[in-house]
């Protein structure tokens, strides 16, 4: 489990609905009015989000694509930008990538970025269309020229990992730089990386700690992840160990079994905090509640010994001990008590 994460990541489509935020304070039926009464295709495409996302209403999807093609059949920008969504995702209706790439269209011809964005995407991955690696270049880099930031990391990514274009870590660097200053957590933890392992830059742990912070900051998981390394193995940072372990705790915290199960091990053997086998068992249950072959083993052994809180419980640690193996623990004590059918 502990090894240093690089790169890996997707931004694929941006999948928000568009609503008009002049309505806010509008009642539904205040919306409704103007919608009906005046044919006003704001307050309809306000309806349609209403009713989309539940906002103060019953939620209806099939109602929402009513409103919002009202809305559409007027011209409105944010109308035709939720029917690319609802295709995409197949929210009240089948998913059906090539009607979503009519209704992008349609809305990046007015300039929406968002929108065009998203059909870049459809191009690049080939949803619905033929994939076409040069028109998703040319549609990322027209938004990233804009200084759209999610788009500037597409366009690093199409230059790093060489998508139709040969490998250009100078312009990868270039189109990260631009991400990152903007904030976007993605960006930094891919600078982060190029100066973890010296890809494109000269090998730098300082500045690698710097970006996986920025992005750490944020939620990122992986950087939050190689931060946390970082900390414990003492790289580029001084060693800290209850930095380390409050950052895999974060990364815990969005759901990684391996992590759970490395943050529980921690809080069991007093590693950057105190010992404590009550927070110990939490996260290996959690780890365990996903199959992970080292929590179900660990979790056995507090069953075994009656720690963390838990009442001795041989025939649940024979059970765990099983689990284990079967998802392909290798553990010397585990295959002995699996062939000796026996807890002591």
């Amino acid at each position: 489990m502990k090894k240093i994460l690089t790169f890996g990541l997707l931004i694929l489509c941006l999948v928000g609905f568009a609503n008009a935020q002049l309505l806010n304070n509008l009642s539904y039926d205040e919306v409704l009015k103007l919608a009906t009464e005046e044919n006003d295709p704001n307050a309809q495409n306000e309806l349609g989000y209403r009713l989309v996302q539940g906002k103060g209403v019953q939620q209806d999807p099939l109602k929402a694509k009513e409103w919002f093609e009202k809305a559409a059949a007027q011209g409105d920008t944010g109308a035709e930008f939720n029917l690319g969504n609802m295709y995409t995702l197949g929210i009240g209706v089948p998913q059906d990538y090539a009607k979503a790439k009519e209704w992008f269209e349609k809305a990046a011809a007015k300039n929406d970025q968002v929108a065009l964005y998203n059909l870049a995407d459809i191009y690049k991955e080939g949803k619905g269309v033929t994939k076409n690696l040069a028109k998703a270049k040319e549609l990322f880099e027209k938004l990233a020229e804009q200084g759209f930031a999610d788009a500037q990391v597409r366009l690093g990514n199409i230059y790093f990992f060489a998508e139709g274009v040969s490998k250009d870590l100078v312009k990868a660097l270039y189109w990260y730089e631009k991400a990152a200053d903007q904030g976007q957590a993605v960006a930094q933890y891919y600078l982060g990386c190029m100066y973890l392992v010296g890809e494109g830059v000269e090998l730098d742990f300082t500045k690698a700690v710097y970006w996986f912070e920025k992005a750490a900051e944020q939620g990122q998981p992986k950087a939050q992840f190689n931060l946390a390394k970082m900390y414990e193995d003492g790289e580029g940072i001084e060693k800290n160990l209850t930095k380390a372990l409050y950052w895999y705790e974060k990364v815990a915290e969005q759901g990684n079994a391996d992590v759970q199960y490395y943050v529980g091990d921690m809080y069991f053997t007093g590693e950057g905090t105190k010992e404590d086998h009550f927070k110990a068992r939490y996260w290996y249950e959690k780890a365990a509640a996903q199959g992970q072959p080292e929590a179900l083993f660990n979790l056995g052994v507090l069953y075994r010994n009656g720690d963390g809180g838990l009442k001795k419980d041989s025939k649940k640690a024979i059970e765990l001990f099983k689990k284990g193996c079967e998802a392909g623990i290798q553990h010397e004590i585990c295959l002995k008590f699996m062939n000796e059918q026996n807890v002591n």
